[in-house]
């Protein structure tokens, strides 16, 4: 398994170079607001598919009858 040459120069050094930390720490930091939008996104709409279930499906009427 090959590993990036940037990775490789700080596993040899022993030292987390400032541009990988910064790297690193930006990718969770969009990878969890990308999260924390999916979450939002499924709670939102648990909350109000009751209120929308109504109007967008109604009974047995005629005419949303198949």
């Amino acid at each position: 398994m090959e590993r990036s040459a940037a990775l490789k120069v700080t596993e040899r050094s022993g030292e987390l170079h400032f541009d990988d930390v910064r790297r690193r720490v930006g990718a969770i930091f969009v990878g969890s607001i990308g999260n924390l939008v999916e979450w939002y996104d499924f709670y939102a709409y648990s909350a109000f598919a009751l209120y929308f279930a109504g109007p967008s499906f109604p009974g047995r009427t005629r005419s949303s009858s198949s």
